[in-house]
């Protein structure tokens, strides 16, 4: 997030694959089967959350990302997540 390859968005040198993946997230809250982080993106100013929980019926664990703009600039990116593959 935003990008895939390196490329200027917005005026924005983005990194390879984005900042996302790269910025540390902080610790916002813990239950009994998951938890919340919530991070800042340092070159486009966005925030996000990302929520992961471990389902009570199955082995699986749904994680739900929220994005939001505090800037009072318009934000263009791509969103592409994948799993890894080995």
């Amino acid at each position: 997030m935003p990008n895939d390859i390196p490329e200027v968005i917005n005026g924005v040198s983005c990194p390879d694959h984005g900042e996302l993946w790269t910025t540390p997230a902080r610790l916002a809250s813990v239950k009994a089967n998951g938890l919340k982080l919530r991070g800042t993106l340092p070159l486009l100013g966005l925030s996000y959350e990302r929520e992961m929980t471990l389902a009570r019926e199955g082995p699986w664990l749904d994680s739900t990302y929220r994005l939001s703009n505090p800037t009072d600039q318009p934000r263009h990116f791509l969103w592409k997540l994948h799993a890894a593959s080995t």
